[in-house]
């Protein structure tokens, strides 16, 4: 089977990441990989990777449309699920739609900080599923995980098109958590739960600082990117605080039907 690899958005760890790709997924399939990034001031550390697509996206033509959607957001925001982080991690998935995947049997979309600890048997999957990790969250939705998912073109061509059901999302006062809005998206789309097909990932870290199971994100600039001083005890009260009201929110909202 012919695979394309897609990331997008922030090129977070990619050193640290090519390990684990390279070993349960390059060395033992057909695949190009492909890139859509936001071009910064310090040139990204891309490690081994190398790419058959590569595109840096100037992202000031972007703000305006997160301006425009952010003043009809009335929730607060939150410092852990930043609203405009949000946003722009699905005009990055728009951008993945840029790229021709018409030749490819599977298409892969994956973070750039991702730990893919294990291999897939391709051609033993049905690829009119989405296949999404079991990342053993305790509020159990539709398409629960945002950092890596692969299916068939036309199925991923669905998935990166989240990006036009963000005004009405927000318009229906719905709080802006990636994975909500992905299911959002894909309930508007015809997917329900029988379409998607959960896989156990091996999660390779354990629990550490604000991650609280084990998981695969490569955690080497959290600061960096989020802002957040963990260490902070009044900080770790608010994200705390946060995170809770997002939780019981996301269980009142997530599963309502689009309208």
């Amino acid at each position: 089977m012919k695979i394309a690899l897609v990331f997008c958005g922030q090129p977070r760890a990619c050193r640290e990441s090519f390990d684990y790709f390279d070993r349960n997924l390059l060395q033992h399939e057909d695949v190009d990989v492909f890139g859509a990034f936001w071009r910064a001031p310090q040139k990204p550390d891309f490690g081994d990777w190398t790419f058959d697509d590569l595109r840096m996206v100037d992202p000031a033509p972007y703000a305006a449309e997160r301006a425009a959607l952010l003043e009809r957001y009335t929730h607060e925001h939150s410092i852990f699920h930043p609203s405009e982080n949000v946003i722009a991690m699905f005009q990055g998935f728009a951008l993945c739609n840029k790229f021709e995947f018409d030749e490819y049997d599977v298409v892969i979309r994956a973070r750039t900080d991702y730990a893919l600890n294990r291999r897939f048997d391709f051609e033993a999957l049905d690829m009119n599923q989405l296949h999404i990790p079991n990342d053993g969250k305790a509020v159990v939705t539709l398409t629960q995980n945002d950092q890596f998912g692969f299916s068939k073109p036309e199925v991923m061509r669905v998935y990166f098109n989240s990006l036009d059901s963000l005004p009405s999302f927000i318009a229906e006062n719905r709080v802006l958590v990636a994975e909500a809005v992905l299911d959002y998206h894909m309930l508007r789309n015809g997917f329900d739960a029988s379409d998607v097909q959960t896989h156990d990932m091996n999660l390779p870290f354990a629990p550490k600082g604000m991650d609280k199971a084990y998981h695969s994100l490569i955690r080497t600039d959290y600061h960096d990117w989020r802002g957040v001083d963990i260490s902070n005890p009044k900080r770790g009260k608010l994200r705390r605080s946060i995170a809770k009201r997002v939780a019981k929110l996301r269980q009142v909202l997530v599963w309502e039907k689009p309208r």
